[in-house]
C-alpha cells in the first residue's frame, strides 16, 4: 500500500484479505459478499482433529488488530478467502468483492507464482498460490500482481525468478528505504513475536545486504499431531539474489503460466490433479486432514523432499491413526503403500482412485 501510494495511486478505502487453509477451522464471520468471510482480532485457527485440542496462531487476526489500531492507508477490513472450494469457490468470492472494490491487488512475497514444474524441485507451498492465481485469472476482473522479495521464501532459484520477472513484468520500481524501515517497524511491533516467519525477515535482510547473493539454509517441515507434536525436517540451501529484492514488480496475473494452475472445485481436487495426475511435490496438503461427511481423510503423502527413513516413520504413524479411528480414510501413493503393506496386512481395504489408493479400516 505504501509503495503504490508513493507512485501516486490513490483510493478512498481498501481492505486486506488472506487466504485461509482448508485443513483447519477458522472462527471467521460471514459477510455481505458470498464466499468471502471477515477476520477479527479475536478470530482463531484450530486443528480439525477432535482428539487433539490445539490452537494455531492465526496471523490474519493480528493484522486485523493492527489495521484497527493504525488505520493504514484507509484499510478497514480483513477478509478471509477460503480455498476449500478450489478455484471455483475463490473465483466467485473475488467476483463478488469486485462489485465494490475497483481493483484487486494480489501480493506475493517470494515468487511462488512462477513455479515451472519439476525443474523447481524444492517448491514448498504451491497449493495456496496456484489456487489463488488461477481463481484471479478465471474471475476476469481488474487485477494486478504486486511481487516483492523474490526467492526469500526459499522456493525458487534466482535464475528462474529473473527469467520470470523479465517475461511477465509490466513495470518495476526500487523499494523505498524509508518505506521499508517503516514496514520493518510495523512487522517487528505487531507480527514478529506473535508468528515469526522467514519471508519478511529475509526480504529485509536482502534489501540491506551488500552481497550480490545470499545463501541461506531453509527447511521442509512435516508434522503429525499425536499426544506429542512429532516433527521431521529436511534442510537445503537457497540462493537469494539481493539485486532482485531491491525492487518491487507489477505484473498482469493473466499472463503467468504455471503447470499447477488447474481449475478445481476443491483443494482435494487440486491435490489429485497436480500430485496424482502430474507429479508429487512438497505442498500444504501433505499429512493434513480433510473433513468429509463421515470423518477425516488424511493426505498420507509425506513430502518427497524428506529423507526416506522419516517418510516411512510418517507413513506408519498415519496408518496407526487410521487403525485407531482418528481418521476414517487415507490417501496414499501405491509405491508408499507397497513399502509398509506387510506390516498392516489385513487391517485396511484399498481402493484405487486412479493413481492413488484410498485406505479404510477392514
Amino acid at each position: 500500500m505504501a509503495s503504490l501510494w508513493k507512485l501516486g495511486w490513490r483510493w478512498d478505502e481498501c481492505a486486506l484479505a488472506g487466504v485461509i487453509s482448508p485443513f483447519h477451522q477458522h472462527t471467521v464471520s460471514e459477510t455481505e459478499y458470498p464466499g468471502a468471510y471477515e477476520t477479527f482480532p479475536d478470530s482463531k485457527r484450530l486443528l480439525l482433529r477432535q482428539d487433539v485440542s490445539k490452537e494455531i496462531k492465526f496471523v490474519d487476526s493480528k493484522v486485523s488488530e493492527m489495521i484497527g489500531t493504525t488505520g493504514l492507508y484507509g484499510a478497514n477490513r480483513v477478509f478471509a478467502l477460503p480455498v476449500r472450494n478450489g478455484t471455483r469457490g475463490l473465483r466467485g468470492a473475488l467476483i463478488n468483492l469486485a462489485e465494490v472494490y475497483e481493483l484487486i491487488v494480489l501480493v506475493d512475497l517470494g515468487g511462488d507464482f512462477f513455479y515451472r514444474g519439476q525443474i523447481d524441485w524444492h517448491i514448498i507451498s504451491p497449493l495456496f498460490d496456484s489456487i489463488s492465481l488461477r481463481a484471479a485469472k478465471d474471475a476476469q476482473i481488474p487485477c494486478v500482481l504486486f511481487e516483492a522479495g523474490p526467492g526469500t521464501d526459499g522456493e525458487l532459484e534466482p535464475e528462474a525468478l529473473a527469467c520470470a520477472l523479465t517475461k511477465y513484468t509490466e513495470a518495476d520500481f526500487p523499494l523505498d528505504t524509508e518505506i521499508m524501515d517503516w514496514w520493518e517497524a510495523l512487522y517487528v511491533k505487531w507480527i514478529k513475536d506473535y508468528r515469526p516467519g522467514r519471508t519478511n525477515d529475509m526480504t529485509i535482510q536482502a534489501l540491506h545486504s551488500s552481497e550480490p547473493y545470499l545463501t541461506v539454509p531453509y527447511r521442509v517441515r512435516a508434522h503429525l499431531m499425536d499426544k506429542t507434536d512429532e516433527h521431521f525436517y529436511k534442510y537445503f540451501d537457497q540462493r537469494i539474489d539481493t539485486g532482485l529484492c531491491r525492487h518491487f514488480y507489477l505484473l498482469r496475473p493473466e499472463k503467468i503460466e504455471n503447470p499447477f494452475l488447474v481449475a478445481c472445485k476443491s483443494a482435494k481436487e487440486w491435490f489429485w490433479k497436480t500430485q496424482v495426475a502430474k507429479w508429487p511435490t512438497n505442498n500444504e496438503a501433505n499429512l493434513e486432514y480433510w473433513e468429509e461427511l463421515n470423518g477425516l481423510l488424511q493426505f498420507l503423502t509425506p513430502s518427497p523432499l524428506l529423507d526416506e527413513p522419516d517418510r516411512l516413520t510418517l507413513l506408519r504413524m498415519g496408518l496407526e491413526h487410521l487403525a485407531r479411528g482418528i481418521t476414517v480414510s487415507v490417501w496414499i501413493f501405491p509405491a508408499d503403500w507397497a513399502k509398509v503393506e506387510a506390516e498392516f496386512r489385513g487391517e485396511f481395504q484399498a481402493r484405487n482412485r486412479g493413481g492413488i489408493l484410498e485406505l479404510t479400516r477392514s
